[in-house]
């Protein structure tokens, strides 16, 4: 019994205090590395052709592309990221001020609902708006017209109510942290008098918006990202963007090389969104005032119910009427007895969202193990890069995983997996890894080193060390990362409707082709589904705020 115990002590003599060094012999994981290594290698694959795209140029088309429509392409994807992006701040930043601000009635309510239209896909918010102000619509029985939902405004709109709370939560985080002592101070230093409320802004505006420059700039970034990736809405709303030429090119001309050197344009303008962000954040470090969180400013009469109604305006617009007239359509799907198919399409859905889970979550637990194992700037720089994935638009994956199995088939015609659940598979591991890999990685943190030098001073070898001590540690860790990766494998659509196999459809799918042939009432059981989903999504992200504020 001493020499396991002796064996431990003589490894971390030599390990030091690396993390999980005992988990292998000798300190030494090789193995381990290149495992790891090469998995980071596959996963950033598709990116590949995306950067030989830009030397090399486009295919045949590329020529007559950019000089006929790539000009339109490149001004409304600016126009309709930069619009949205703008106006999504303003409600965002509007709400996030009011509800940290403000003692409202049903605080904690108007919290939950202003985030709610996060729950509903952009693209089904847009199906959804077009019945609403169409013919035969809520719109038209009211007041007996109707109101062409078409073109940039349309676009705008749906944008904008759907996904301005990514805005309101990274502001309403910077909010929080300011505390009553800073709000004070800005009062005091306003000074007394007829310009006292001028002088009280004018030290607002430089005293606490430029702590929350950095929130707001994040916050607009991933609504500007959103709005690059979306596909269904721009076509459906007949707004050429890039991500539209992308499906275009590829299957309407059969052109792979134009439409990867179109992917990478939108790469390029993504990594610029990037750039955007970090230099929004700068050098800058804003440090907190310690003390209790900012009191809120009592208000009555009229401006209360001012507030209160402006609150309620954003989420009625972005969730609460869309799922109203979900709702609607979906009863008179069953009473004329359209609904069926859902379950078979729901049961294949999940299926595909468990098998891509299970993947992505192994990929993620070696990674993180490698890293552990040998920690430094290999493994830390690895992990970094397995997980931009995440900000690059599905459109752009998808292209980049096709343009790699055209490489592919060039050695074995067999390894051509477009039309598979392989090649889907390969496409969601590329994307949404880093879903896993940053829970995962704080699981490995949290995992204290006792437990594991216990185990091995009882002899156990590496392999059951990890299997028994290391994960069931962090099971609702495993738990919660599994779920994250599930939910947007379940409402991909972009990389779906590309990869998928022939006659093979998912619910996102059948939700936009049931939509653009205008069978809405067909789609609306699965674009609930969809929504609830979502829902699910925001109770992950909301619970432990509202736990923090129960508990305050």
């Amino acid at each position: 019994m001493t020499e396991p115990a002796s064996r431990t002590s003589s490894d971390r003599s030599r390990t030091g205090d690396r993390p999980y060094a005992l988990l292998s012999p000798r300190g030494r994981y090789p193995i381990w590395t290149a495992a790891a290594l090469l998995l980071v290698a596959v996963v950033v694959a598709p990116y590949v052709p995306l950067a030989v795209s830009l030397v090399s140029g486009g295919g045949e088309s590329w020529e007559h592309l950019r000089s006929t429509v790539l000009t339109r392409y490149v001004v409304n994807t600016v126009v309709l990221v930069g619009a949205s992006a703008v106006l999504a701040t303003v409600l965002g930043v509007a709400g996030a001020w009011i509800l940290e601000r403000y003692d409202l009635p049903g605080t904690r309510v108007l919290e939950l609902l202003f985030v709610a239209p996060l729950a509903v896909p952009v693209y089904i918010g847009t199906f959804t708006w077009n019945g609403i102000l169409a013919w035969g619509g809520p719109v038209y029985r009211l007041f007996g017209g109707t109101l062409p939902f078409r073109g940039w405004w349309a676009a705008v709109f749906v944008m904008v109510v759907g996904l301005y709370p990514y805005v309101y939560l990274t502001t309403r985080a910077a909010l929080m942290s300011n505390s009553r002592v800073l709000f004070e101070v800005v009062a005091s230093l306003s000074g007394a008098g007829t310009g006292r409320r001028t002088a009280y802004w004018r030290r607002l505006w430089s005293g606490v918006v430029p702590s929350l420059r950095p929130a707001i700039v994040g916050g607009a970034s991933l609504v500007a990202m959103e709005v690059m990736n979306a596909y269904a809405t721009p076509v459906y709303l007949g707004v050429d963007t890039l991500s539209t030429g992308v499906f275009r090119t590829w299957f309407g001309l059969g052109d792979l090389d134009t439409a990867t050197t179109l992917a990478a344009i939108i790469l390029l303008a993504m990594l610029g969104l990037i750039a955007v962000e970090q230099y929004g954040r700068g050098r800058r470090r804003y440090t907190a005032a310690g003390g209790a969180p900012a009191r809120p400013v009592t208000v009555t009469g009229v401006a209360r119910v001012a507030l209160v109604g402006a609150l309620i305006l954003p989420p009625a617009l972005g969730f609460v009427l869309p799922m109203v007239q979900l709702g609607w359509w979906t009863v008179l799907s069953l009473e004329a007895g359209q609904a069926t198919g859902v379950l078979a399409t729901t049961l294949r859905t999940v299926l595909l969202a468990g098998g891509a889970t299970g993947t992505i979550l192994a990929v993620a637990i070696l990674l993180n193990l490698a890293a552990y194992l040998r920690p430094g700037r290999l493994m830390s720089g690895a992990l970094r890069v397995a997980g931009i994935g995440y900000a690059v638009p599905g459109t752009v994956v998808a292209i980049g995983v096709l343009a790699v199995f055209r490489s592919l088939s060039v050695i074995d015609q067999r390894l051509f997996l477009f039309g598979t659940v392989a090649g889907l598979l390969f496409a969601y591991a590329a994307r949404y890894l880093a879903v896993a890999v940053q829970p995962i990685q704080a699981g490995f943190a949290r995992q204290h080193r006792s437990t594991v030098d216990a185990a091995r001073s009882l002899g156990s070898g590496p392999w059951r060390v990890l299997t028994r001590v290391v994960l069931p540690v962090f099971r609702p860790t495993l738990a919660g990362a599994a779920l994250l990766v599930a939910i947007d494998v379940i409402k991909d659509l972009p990389m779906t409707l590309l990869l998928r196999p022939f006659d093979f459809s998912t619910l996102a799918v059948d939700v936009y082709r049931l939509a653009s042939d205008e069978r809405m009432p067909e789609a609306a059981p699965r674009a609930l589904l969809l929504a609830a989903v979502g829902i699910l999504t925001i109770w992950i992200i909301m619970k432990p705020a509202v736990h923090r504020s129960e508990d305050a």
